[in-house]
């Protein structure tokens, strides 16, 4: 079977800009649809380890121009859908879907057309 490959390297200023195109990449992929607020919050939760304190709340707030009600709202949802987990009574990314974005990542993406 003859297989197309195609690469792209960028490289991009924090791991919380990593953490944003792998989400956006991830709900894109894998059909997540997740808006581009529910994007931040993934990555930015899962870069700080977690949207619980208040700290990390007031910080998100911040950066990303959001609200408390919209925030709520959001982990709420995210929790719901499991992409959010509760461990040890913090809200965390589920470790499943949470690489270190200190790290290169490699993602390897196979597209295909079922016949038959």
């Amino acid at each position: 079977m003859a297989v197309a490959v195609q690469k792209i390297k960028k490289g991009y200023d924090s791991p919380l800009a990593v953490a944003i195109r792998y989400y956006s990449l991830m709900s894109a992929v894998g059909e997540w649809s997740l808006t581009p607020r529910q994007i931040e919050l993934m990555a930015f939760t899962a870069v700080r380890g977690t949207i619980s304190s208040g700290g990390a709340k007031e910080t998100f707030i911040h950066t990303f121009s959001s609200s408390k009600g919209t925030l709520a709202n959001m982990k709420a949802l995210l929790l719901k859908r499991g992409l959010l987990v509760k461990k040890d009574g913090k809200t965390i990314v589920n470790p499943q879907v949470v690489p270190d974005f200190n790290l290169p990542i490699l993602i390897q993406i196979q597209l295909y057309a079922k016949t038959g």
